[in-house]
């Protein structure tokens, strides 16, 4: 009874700490998104999914006499889609709210803090959010295995198919590098994301010592995703003669390549613009 009377009186109390936390707009940034709209978006829309779902759930569970189990997930994921779509315009109307507080400063660069949030912020946060997605699945297939049957060969192929999936998504990503930086870059940082997921990957597999079979076919799809990508992106720091055709190729074959792409702004090296800034 307690967590039902805690689930109803929560939207009162998110509503009460949105509107107390609404004074300090403006104020201070957080990843250059206002503080309030970093709230609002990361913390209270969250906390308002995980919310209606657990409600929606609460009642479904209670009437499982008049659902089955596949409607209920129809329900849920119906949910998950609508909510999806409200929370991409939630995030869009933030990150514009928090340009026109800024632009009232007659030297804010507009177009610094959108790149960083665009070309950085954005891309890596995408990246990674899609390695911890596949990693998640990936190592729950490893405690519970999936009831399919299927020849080793057909595995066997589909971990080929997803390590040349590793070498397209490496492709893609290395299409959205500004090439700004030197030594703190953006496709580094890739890199080391790839790496790292790669080690965990490796790690699981040395616990769990899973056979190439078709009850882990998750997992060794996974592993060989990332084993791709990684293999090229070490290619590439480790061979010159190779990361330049690669980027070649990126540049000239691939048409769709954006034209001046990472040479319109230095994102960390616009130092003398702040301070001129702060001191006025």
């Amino acid at each position: 009874m307690l967590l039902v009377f805690l689930l109803l009186i929560l939207p009162f109390f998110s509503t009460l700490t949105g509107l107390i936390f609404y004074r300090f707009q403006g104020k201070k940034d957080i990843f250059k998104i206002d503080i309030v709209q970093f709230y609002y978006t990361f913390i209270v829309w969250p906390i308002i999914f995980v919310w209606a779902k657990t409600m929606i759930f609460w009642i479904l569970q209670a009437n499982t006499h008049l659902v089955s189990t596949k409607e209920i997930y129809t329900i849920d994921t119906a949910y998950s889609v609508v909510f999806m779509v409200i929370y991409a315009f939630i995030a869009m109307h933030s990150l514009t709210k928090t340009f026109h507080l800024k632009e009232k400063d007659p030297l804010y660069n507009f177009f610094i803090d959108s790149e960083y949030i665009h070309l950085w912020l954005s891309h890596i946060a995408m990246v990674l959010g899609g390695g911890i997605i596949a990693t998640t699945i990936a190592f729950i297939n490893l405690w519970f295995p999936i009831e399919w049957l299927a020849s080793s060969s057909v595995v066997i192929w589909l971990m080929i198919l997803f390590f040349i999936m590793g070498f397209f998504i490496y492709l893609i990503i290395e299409l959205t590098d500004p090439k700004q930086e030197k030594r703190f870059t953006y496709m580094r940082i890739v890199k080391l994301m790839f790496g790292f997921i790669l080690t965990l990957h490796i790690i699981f597999f040395a616990i769990k010592t899973p056979d190439i079979s078709s009850q882990y076919v998750v997992f060794w799809s996974s592993f060989m995703m990332f084993f791709g990508a990684s293999i090229l992106g070490f290619t590439t720091y480790r061979s010159a003669r190779f990361k330049q055709w690669l980027n070649g190729l990126v540049k000239k074959k691939m048409i769709y390549k954006n034209k001046g792409w990472g040479e319109n702004i230095a994102l960390f090296n616009h130092r003398d613009f702040e301070k001129k800034r702060q001191s006025n």
